[in-house]
């Protein structure tokens, strides 16, 4: 009889590339989005790119801090290489707004209660007042690993010198228009918010 052509108990392999087997690593794309219910917003870090609530996030507010949860993984991994996370900005002046205007980036592994940060901290350049501005934050990881039921963070946090600002980013799978950050008219514009996880494909 000839054998099934999928074995029970396998481990499933996703697509990866050459490169991706010759350095025994896979990158999995993790889409940041926002969900709303009665005990209020919640932001996720998930391989599902559904319609989220928002299609964007504003703050006046200064700093405000963003975090972004993955669910708790089943099976122990580990994220070993570059992690690459691209998003789009726009900063308004409210009055008096000086620079620094940046967003810091800070990657967790968070198990029961605790956060333990891995990677270092991503800065970005000060942000061009009044305008659009893409972000790819490039952040090296070595063999942080996870155990099952643990969890991945993405802390966002955005803040300026002083002054008022209104300050906006894109989180939304399915590309929406923002306030300023506009795909539909514009093709240099996108709200997606997508980080390209390097798992160790051997694990």
């Amino acid at each position: 009889m000839a054998p099934p052509l999928i074995e029970s108990g396998s481990k499933a392999i996703a697509s990866y590339n050459y490169t991706d087997l010759e350095d025994g690593s896979g990158t999995v794309p993790y889409y940041s989005f926002q969900s709303s219910d009665t005990s209020g917003d919640t932001y996720h870090l998930a391989k599902d790119n559904p319609y989220g609530v928002k299609s964007h996030l504003l703050t006046t507010t200064n700093p405000t801090e963003w975090n972004f949860n993955t669910g708790a993984f089943n099976t122990p991994r580990v994220i070993n290489g570059t992690l690459s996370l691209n998003f789009m900005t726009h900063v308004t002046d409210g009055g008096a707004l000086t620079q620094p205007v940046r967003m810091t980036i800070k990657l967790y592994r968070v198990r029961s209660a605790a956060e333990t940060q891995i990677g270092s901290t991503w800065v970005s350049q000060n942000l061009t007042i009044g305008d659009v501005t893409p972000l790819l934050a490039k952040i090296p990881i070595v063999n942080a690993k996870f155990r099952r039921n643990d969890s991945l963070r993405f802390e966002f946090t955005a803040s300026w010198a002083s002054g008022i600002a209104t300050f906006e980013f894109g989180i939304d799978p399915q590309n929406r228009d923002g306030s300023n950050i506009l795909p539909a008219t514009n093709a240099s514009h996108f709200t997606t918010n997508i980080a390209q996880i390097p798992f160790r494909i051997d694990d």
